[in-house]
């Protein structure tokens, strides 16, 4: 009797080597495809940025609301787009993208410039891309009309972080500051304007900037708000679905 006590003691122990092992093994593999996630994840957030040209936008169709605007000022970054007609002074014309930006654009990514030191517009001044200066027969130095008013276009876009669907564009870029979008008189009641606003900050700033955002949209009603982690919603998804399985 007590042999068999014996082998059935070996035997438990033989299994209990095998579920501490397979344990172990899944415990392993968990953390693994953790490690994984996160690190894909960190990756997503940091090609968002330059995508968004900032941590945290919200856009809308319809005018910013100031308490928005007053939300980290310091921090912030606007652009407003609009589809609109460039002239030359010969009355050639074509339509084009015009994108309004303040100083602080971009908070992310890369506006390459020819030159880098026409970065900061004045309200008559704008930048273009190269094939508004073939198609217009203009180049830097020279004059465009905007909505009838004069820019003269001081230098040459070459790369934008923020662009999407470029092959879907209205035409070639033009880019002017806020206060040359005022100038030209684009911005009226019933014009078609995407208007964004971009933040930059600390996680903890972010977390609250968002929950700030959330409430003032309940009431508000037409803010699209958007994050890094939104930035790429599919990979998203698939990232959590694979660390979920």
């Amino acid at each position: 009797m007590w042999r068999a006590v014996l082998r059935e003691l070996r035997t438990l122990r033989y299994r209990a080597f095998v579920i501490i092992g397979a344990i172990a093994l899944g415990v392993a593999a968990i953390t693994s495809v953790q490690a994984v996630a996160d690190s894909v994840r960190t990756v997503i957030k940091e090609q968002a940025r330059p995508m968004m040209a900032g941590d945290l936008v919200v856009r809308s169709q319809h005018p910013i609301p100031e308490d928005v605007l007053n939300l980290l000022p310091q921090q912030q970054s606007q652009t407003r787009e609009m589809a609109t007609m460039v002239s030359n002074t010969n009355g050639e014309a074509l339509l084009a993208e015009c994108k309004a930006v303040s100083p602080t654009y971009p908070l992310y990514g890369r506006l390459a410039l020819e030159p880098e030191s026409s970065r900061v517009l004045n309200d008559a001044q704008a930048l273009v891309q190269g094939s508004l200066l073939r198609r217009l027969s203009v180049k830097p130095g020279e004059s465009i009309f905007i909505n009838g008013q004069a820019f003269v276009i001081a230098g040459e876009i070459l790369e934008e972080p923020d662009r999407m669907n470029v092959g879907l564009s209205s035409g070639p870029r033009v880019m002017i500051s806020l206060e040359g979008l005022e100038r030209a008189g684009l911005e009226q009641f019933g014009s078609r304007v995407s208007r964004r606003v971009q933040w930059t900050g600390t996680e903890e700033q972010l977390s609250e900037l968002s929950s700030q955002l959330e409430t003032l949209n309940e009431e508000q009603g037409q803010l699209r708000i958007q994050s890094t982690s939104d930035g790429n919603p599919q990979a998203a998804r698939s990232v959590n679905n694979t660390e979920q399985f």
